[in-house]
């Protein structure tokens, strides 16, 4: 799965700091291992002595250098490379996630301790350890509020906004002293919800150097008003579109994390060198971070053959050549995910919309998705079938429907053909199927479907992925048994063709988008994200059902029933069609180089913690 989000639960709690909620999945159960307190997220075999120094080459993913540095980020480019793989090397989150191979919040690298929930988890008390700006400043309460007030003043072009819930959800904010603050709810909510989900949101951000409306204007307090925090916005904003004076404005130059940006080039090559006053735990190894943009997968694999790229990797129709890495001086791993992956399809497309509105027609579609044969022949047996909202969670956050003895939608041409003709269509095997009882009884095509519409859908994929090309070759080859024509259309953004969309808008034109899947990082817990909520940011397919919606809300305040009352519901309502979710990539790292195996798979990395060794 190229993953591009990309993209991821009350009780009573008057506790001291000491016996503070230490809110996580691993206090409720829902990943395996434990959450980490330690400073190591991602150490290797140790293979020796660190040697200080070194240059580490990262390859990036093909035809993803990151555009954006803002951490307000809008949708279209609201993707886990951007901001786990460089925004957050430089200014990281409040709460930092992933520790070895666990999704678990890392509370030793965070900003904050634990977050404290009181009077019914109704409120809940954020305490920010002593961390420093670049330039000697310390990180306060106020550059939490200052972030807050940017985004409560352009939530709408927050990518992880969904309506009801971070800010709106929040009624009141108290600074207590500089280094603490309370947030009011509206209700209360589920400690580990509300930490995974709201306040993982959260990024403080300089306010004593980015609280200004231009260039040349002084710092201020603008974001203390709805009309000032726009203009700072839209500074920002405007600033971060500028990729070219990314190494070279000043404004980010102010970090708080562990590296700080040198070089900045509009083709995506990134020098990074350590920042010299972090004042974190995990302090960089290395002297410098190079990584090197790739316009497909052919050169960045000629360069790991090449032996010139120190992390790269393979796609999984090149894992033959991992025996020969190995004598080249590379130890081979892989990059496992937490999430989802799907086809997104398009509800509100004014052609196929009503088609995909019957929920038959999305049963038929998923019974023609045969994963083991994806994984066995696009995938090269990396990855795992997707039955649902839930994959690689443990047992604690995945319904039993999720599972191949219970997922109700197996491959089934048969099946698919049946559901067909059952609902008043003419099935043509190797041809075209064609709607002949319009109308909205029980045998009938349903709602809004004409009679003689055809079961014909362009697909979208990333014309840069050559296994998914594969994938998107076996569906159209297997849809066409069941007189499904696909017709496939490559794009090299095709994550951003499917946005959120009226019928009337020529960018609802789109119809099945092979957009990449999800990785459950903001939000970090499955329930509750923008993917399947109405009006969510991230919600391209214009999915709306009150039932979802309410079963949501239910998981937001409860346990483990209320979770898989919701995940089984969306497996089975097929707000997408589930796809298999292929490792994120076949890692290869020259063996002299530790700390970067194993892959976390929320696809964060932590290059403070690489070393080289001798020999």
């Amino acid at each position: 799965m190229h993953t591009l989000v990309d993209r991821t639960v009350g009780r009573n709690a008057h506790r001291s700091w000491r016996r503070a909620w230490l809110v996580g999945l691993l206090a409720m159960g829902l990943v395996a291992g434990c959450a980490s307190t330690g400073t190591s997220p991602s150490a290797g075999s140790s293979g020796g002595a660190p040697v200080k120094g070194g240059t580490a080459t990262v390859a990036e993913t093909a035809g993803l250098p990151p555009p954006w540095i803002f951490p307000l980020y809008p949708a279209t480019d609201f993707t886990v490379q951007f901001q786990s793989q460089f925004e957050y090397l430089m200014v990281p989150p409040l709460y930092q996630f992933g520790s070895g191979t666990s999704p678990a919040i890392n509370y030793g690298i965070s900003l904050a301790y634990p977050p404290v929930y009181q009077n019914g988890d109704t409120q809940v008390v954020i305490k920010l350890k002593h961390y420093l700006w670049s330039d000697g400043t310390p990180v306060t309460a106020r550059d939490v509020t200052f972030w807050l007030n940017e985004l409560r003043a352009e939530k709408l072009n927050w990518a992880a906004y969904v309506p009801g819930l971070f800010p709106d959800n929040v009624t009141g904010v108290k600074v207590n002293n500089p280094y603490q603050l309370t947030l009011t709810l509206n209700k209360a909510y589920s400690p580990t919800w509300f930490t995974y989900n709201e306040l993982a949101q959260i990024t403080p951000m300089p306010q004593q150097s980015w609280d200004r409306t231009s260039a040349s204007g002084a710092v201020g307090n603008y974001d203390q008003t709805t009309a000032g925090a726009k203009a700072v916005f839209q500074f920002l904003n405007a600033q971060s579109k500028d990729i070219a004076t990314y190494d070279t404005n000043p404004l980010w130059k102010v970090v708080d994390g562990p590296w700080r940006l040198k070089t900045f080039l509009n083709s995506g090559y990134i020098v990074m060198t350590p920042n010299p006053t972090y004042s974190g735990p995990d302090k960089a190894h290395l002297a410098k971070l190079v990584f090197l943009p790739y316009d497909s997968e052919v050169p960045e694999v000629n360069a790991v053959k090449a032996g010139s790229v120190d992390v790269g990797y393979l796609p999984t129709n090149d894992a033959s050549l991992r025996p020969s890495l190995s004598h080249q001086g590379y130890t081979s791993g892989v990059w496992p995910t937490y999430g989802f992956n799907s086809l997104f399809i398009n509800f509100n497309n004014p052609v196929v919309g009503p088609d995909f509105k019957q929920l038959y027609v999305r049963q038929a579609l998923e019974r023609l998705i045969n994963q083991p044969q994806w994984i066995k022949t696009a995938l090269a047996g990396f990855g795992v079938p997707d039955y649902g909202p839930v994959v690689n969670g443990s047992a604690a956050v995945t319904a039993p429907i999720e599972s191949p003895s219970q997922y109700p939608y197996a491959f089934s041409v048969s099946a698919a053909e049946g559901l067909l003709r059952a609902h008043g269509w003419k099935v043509v095997p190797g041809g075209v199927d064609s709607c002949q009882s319009p109308g909205t009884g029980p045998n009938q095509c349903g709602a809004g479907v004409a009679k003689g519409s055809q079961l014909s859908f362009t697909l979208i994929y990333q014309d840069n992925y050559s296994a998914g090309l594969t994938e998107m070759e076996i569906f159209k080859s297997t849809a066409a048994q069941a007189g499904i024509q696909i017709n496939l259309k490559g794009s090299t953004f095709a994550y951003a063709a499917a946005t959120p969309c009226s019928s009337t808008q020529s960018a609802c034109s789109w119809q099945i988008d092979d957009w990449g899947g999800a990785i459950y990082t903001l939000p970090y817990y499955p329930a509750g994200g923008g993917y399947f909520r109405c009006g969510g940011a991230l919600n391209a397919d214009n999915y709306c059902d009150p039932t979802e919606v309410k079963l949501s809300n239910a998981a937001e305040g409860s346990g483990q029933k209320a979770l898989f009352a919701w995940e089984t519901y969306v497996t089975q309502q097929l707000p997408m069609l589930w796809i298999p979710n292929a490792d994120y990539q076949l890692l290869e790292v020259k063996s002299n180089l530790h700390g970067v195996l194993p892959a976390n798979p929320l696809l964060s990395i932590y290059p403070q913690n690489w070393y080289y060794t001798k020999g």
